[in-house]
């Protein structure tokens, strides 16, 4: 029986850990946490007029994991040479064709 301590105890201790007991449904997993940043970013960056391939990548809008995939991909699913420009340095895509891929 050492090896039990009393559930006040046990309650001083959580407190003291800055823990809590909760209900699974109360929870959220750090998985859950990053899908919702990954969605918040998504909903942000979907508002702007143009997006850079990094901004693309960051957010996975496409599933690409390199801007040389990106650059073959979004030429290969039917992005015009107009939706494409350098904007100052940056080689950005017209985010409603991004949308537009999206969609399909």
């Amino acid at each position: 029986m050492d090896n039990l301590i009393s559930a006040s105890e046990f309650i001083k201790h959580l407190k003291s850990e800055g823990m809590v007991i909760a209900k699974r449904e109360l929870v959220r997993t750090d998985s859950e946490v990053e899908l919702q940043k990954t969605r918040d970013l998504q909903s942000a960056l979907l508002r702007r007029k143009w997006l850079s391939y990094n901004d693309i990548l960051k957010s996975k809008l496409l599933p690409y994991t390199s801007i040389t995939g990106l650059k073959y991909g979004i030429v290969k699913m039917g992005v015009k040479p107009d939706e494409i420009a350098a904007i100052h340095g940056v080689q950005k895509v017209l985010t409603s064709a991004v949308k537009r891929i999206i969609s399909e």
